[in-house]
């Protein structure tokens, strides 16, 4: 199953030789890291910082019923880290899954981004994105969910482990491309995997005791 969604600015003067072309062709030929940088070859950041330090996690996965799951994709910079407003990654499951896909969320729930890609399969899910600062500048120095896995099962019952692929293009970069953060480079880490569990049992809660009893 391939799904491909992108939306290039509007306001772009349309061309033969537009960079969402060029940008297609290169996740086309799986090179997600390149179209990063190509995709914000036009922007100019808004402030100029000189690095990129950054980690990227997977949060703890949540059921929504009928072996249905959202995982929180999570994003820490340093806190003189230019804004991480690119990112590209791959995801892997352990066993065949019945759909996967990847959103928006957190702080960048309900915001357009400048350009947006993926494609997944019964196994895998590979997402490049980017956001305008003048739309959204993601903060640093903090951990910020950024995008959600959404995850359906084949079988309801059967545990099913998540980890980000580390022989994807894996990627944090600023607006405009100049500045990256990626394992190979020493300034990303990957976080564990996590797993789904339809058989675990649910996180206990305390009992706050009323009235000193």
């Amino acid at each position: 199953m391939e799904r491909r969604h992108a939306t290039p600015d509007r306001q772009r003067k349309s061309d033969p030789c537009d960079l969402p072309i060029l940008i297609k062709a290169l996740v086309q030929a799986a090179a997600p890291a390149a179209a990063i940088l190509l995709a914000t070859a036009l922007a100019t950041p808004l402030v100029a910082q000189t690095a990129v330090t950054a980690a990227l996690s997977l949060g703890t996965p949540v059921s929504q019923g009928n072996g249905q799951y959202t995982i929180p994709v999570n994003i820490l910079t340093s806190p003189d880290s230019a804004p991480p407003q690119a990112f590209c990654f791959r995801v892997a499951t352990s066993a065949p899954v019945a759909e996967m896909s990847i959103a928006h969320a957190g702080v960048c729930d309900g915001v357009r981004a400048s350009f947006e890609w993926q494609t997944s399969s019964a196994s895998s899910a590979s997402y490049v994105i980017v956001y305008d600062e003048r739309s959204l500048r993601l903060p640093t120095g903090t951990a910020v969910t950024a995008a959600e896995l959404h995850i359906t099962l084949q079988d309801p019952l059967f545990p099913v482990r998540i980890d980000f692929d580390p022989t994807a293009p894996t990627m944090i970069s600023n607006q405009g491309g100049t500045i990256s953060a990626t394992p190979a480079k020493g300034n990303l880490s990957l976080g564990a995997g996590v797993t789904i569990d339809p058989l675990a049992p649910p996180p206990a809660t305390s009992k706050r005791r009323v009235g000193g009893h």
